[in-house]
């Protein structure tokens, strides 16, 4: 596969499973303290990777390593379980109770299989 397909797999796979469960953030005692985790209860949903990716200029790339710097066993690899990491920033769309659209910074490591299948088991 080539890197925009393997590229494409991935913001699929993020199309797929949107919306993703985002923090929500409330100034208490110090600035953004997390005051719960949840799915947007109106989400703004994308149409197709090509809208997803004009929204999100320049969003993905390929790592050898996931969030935090992890970094598959060498075993995954050799049986063919990992190829890649898609890296994907994007944007969380929603809408509040006003109506109001919400936008949400986030970021996905989507684990690609040798074959391309996208795979959340890492």
């Amino acid at each position: 596969m080539t890197e925009d397909q393997k590229i494409k797999k991935g913001i699929q796979y993020i199309i797929n499973t949107y919306p993703p469960i985002i923090d929500y953030y409330e100034w208490k005692n110090k600035p953004n303290t997390i005051v719960k985790r949840n799915r947007p209860p109106d989400p703004v949903y994308y149409k197709s990777i090509e809208q997803f990716q004009s929204i999100n200029m320049n969003c993905c790339s390929l790592s050898d390593t996931g969030k935090q710097g992890y970094k598959p066993h060498w075993h995954e690899k050799l049986i063919g379980r990992f190829n890649t990491f898609v890296h994907i920033p994007y944007l969380v769309r929603y809408r509040d109770k006003n109506n109001d659209l919400i936008v949400s910074e986030t970021e996905s490591f989507v684990a690609l299989t040798n074959c391309g299948t996208p795979w959340s088991g890492i």
